[in-house]
C-alpha cells in the first residue's frame, strides 16, 4: 500500500517527492482552512488559527498553520537528523508568507481589484515558494 510505504519512510527518503506531497497537502488543507471559522459558528478558539475576515494578514494563516502541521510530521520522521530544520522551516514559511503579500498587493495595484482565481494562485505561489526554500535549506 502506498500509504503504508509512505509512513514507513519510503516517501520521506526522497525529498523531492516529500516536498511535492507537502505542497499538495498545504494547498489542500489551506483551502479548507479558509472555511474552518464559519464552520465552527465563529468559535473564538478556531478564530485564533483560521481567518476570521477577508484581510491579507488573516489569510496568511492559510499557509502558516498547514505548513506547521506538515513540518511537525516531517520533523517526527526525518527532522531530527537535520541540524537546521527548525530554522529552515521558520525562514521558509516566512518567505512563503512574504511572497503571498508581495504578489497580492502587486497584482491588485496593477488591476485595481482582487480576483479569486488570482488569490488562489497567489496562495499556491506562496506555498511553492515556502517548500522551495525549505528544499534548498535542508
Amino acid at each position: 500500500l502506498p500509504s503504508a510505504y509512505a509512513w514507513k519512510g519510503g516517501f520521506f527518503m526522497n525529498k523531492k517527492i516529500l516536498y511535492f506531497i507537502g505542497i499538495v497537502f498545504v494547498f489542500s488543507l489551506g483551502c479548507l482552512w479558509h472555511f474552518f471559522y464559519p464552520w465552527s459558528h465563529q468559535n473564538f478558539l478556531v478564530g485564533l488559527v483560521a481567518p476570521v475576515n477577508e484581510s491579507v494578514p488573516e489569510h496568511l494563516k492559510l499557509l502558516f498553520f498547514p505548513f506547521l502541521i506538515f513540518s511537525v510530521f516531517e520533523y517526527i520522521k526525518r527532522g531530527k537528523k537535520i541540524k537546521n530544520f527548525i530554522f529552515s522551516k521558520t525562514l521558509s514559511v516566512l518567505f512563503g508568507m512574504a511572497v503571498i503579500v508581495i504578489v497580492f498587493y502587486a497584482y491588485t495595484a496593477v488591476l485595481g481589484t482582487n480576483l479569486l482565481p488570482l488569490d488562489i494562485l497567489t496562495f499556491l505561489a506562496g506555498d511553492m515558494a515556502a517548500f522551495y526554500l525549505s528544499y534548498r535549506l535542508t
